[in-house]
């Protein structure tokens, strides 16, 4: 493995979660930008629901504000190339993500979401990506979401007067762990903050980092891919 994809296996193997900057070319993040902007100006994205694990499917803007359009569910004509590109790349991180943490397995199936918050305190409520499997179903392979990566594409995005930062909370983070880890004042917890910086990737179990989406003041664009 190269250095960095080592070090993302080696953070996701010990804590779960992994992120680092600028994953793609520039070009092809602009190039992905620029189609979703596209998508979200012909009214591709519909509004986004969530389930608690039951599969009852609700829309509740105050629980989840974005809208969004499964990029993985259209036909080959209307993908652009810079998502097939996208795929390509995601496949190639499938292949070291099972090469560096043995035991993972991820398989053949990869989906992709385009999601867009359109600010004015849009937010997505703390959630799991996916449920641990039921106790007579203990083999990981019968997930359907093992590894959340979203990568982000918000050019200039100021930190302060954004908004929308990715939370993630942790149980038991080591004194080792990212030195931006915060210790949450009404749990036993602790939590990290990313903001959605353009051509930022973040990457973790889904079945194990709860996570939400904080409310952003100004449009906010990542594509999430699921392995």
């Amino acid at each position: 493995l190269d250095f960095l994809h080592k070090k993302l296996c080696d953070s996701l193997s010990r804590y779960s979660f992994a992120r680092t900057s600028e994953y793609v070319r520039d070009s092809l993040a602009n190039e992905l930008l620029d189609e979703a902007k596209r998508l979200q100006r012909d009214g591709k994205l519909k509004d986004a629901g969530m389930n608690k694990g039951n599969y009852l499917y609700r829309i509740q803007k105050k629980h989840r504000g974005d809208k969004m359009l499964w990029v993985t569910s259209l036909s080959d004509s209307e993908v652009a190339n810079c998502f097939k590109l996208y795929l390509k790349e995601m496949r190639k991180l499938r292949e070291k993500l099972n090469f560096g943490i043995p035991g993972l397995c991820l398989d053949g199936k990869i989906s992709i979401q385009l999601a867009f918050y359109p600010g004015g305190g849009a937010r997505y409520l703390r959630h799991f990506d996916a449920f641990k499997p039921q106790k007579e179903k203990t083999d990981l392979n019968s997930q359907t979401r093992k590894i959340t990566a979203i990568l982000y594409l918000n050019p200039g995005w100021n930190e302060d007067e954004n908004g929308g930062e990715l939370r993630s909370y942790f149980c038991q983070p080591t004194k080792k762990f990212y030195d931006y880890v915060v210790r949450s004042n009404d749990k036993n917890e602790h939590y990290i903050d990313t903001s959605p910086l353009f051509n930022n990737l973040v990457l973790f179990f889904s079945d194990t980092i709860e996570h939400e989406v904080l409310p952003c003041n100004t449009n906010r664009y990542a594509l999430t891919c699921w392995f």
